[in-house]
């Protein structure tokens, strides 16, 4: 099974393979972290998400000012928060669930393309990044860069 995935993967990403592997992988990062986005964003009802943000936010600054009067009741709020980020949890985990499964697909096969190559090196400090140092740091750029360009939470 995981042989038919690869070889498949192999075949739809051939012409992006025959490029340097640092440029590869970074193609193949961006297109996959796309999307993942893409999908957070139509899967996660994104106006809750920023109406729970609020609240949370709002809470914050309460209990900050509570805790120089009245501690007792700032604890009172410190439930609501936790009440609200379960409930921004229970809406990001359909997303959390794609996004694995999208993972669990492309990881082994990323693995089996890239292990082999150094992509990074830093002269003069001797560091060598392998294709996972690589793909963690391109995969937080361009998620933080795809969620600002399409307005996710």
């Amino acid at each position: 099974m995981i042989e038919v995935i690869n070889n498949g993967f192999n075949f739809i990403f051939s012409p992006i393979l025959e490029l340097p592997p640092i440029i590869a992988e970074t193609i193949i990062v961006a297109l996959i972290i796309f999307i993942i986005t893409l999908l957070s964003k139509y899967l996660v009802n994104q106006e809750k998400v920023k109406q729970i943000k609020a609240e949370i936010k709002s809470l914050q600054e309460k209990i900050k000012e509570l805790q120089k009067t009245n501690p007792s009741e700032a604890n009172k709020h410190f439930y609501n928060i936790i009440m609200l980020n379960n409930k921004l949890m229970r809406l990001n985990l359909k997303s959390m669930v794609v996004s694995l499964l999208i993972f669990i697909l492309f990881f082994p096969w990323l693995s089996s393309v890239f292990l082999e190559n150094v992509v990074i090196i830093i002269p003069y400090l001797n560091i060598k990044f392998g294709w996972l140092m690589w793909y963690l740091i391109t995969s937080l750029t361009f998620s933080f860069l795809f969620r600002k360009i399409l307005n996710v939470e």
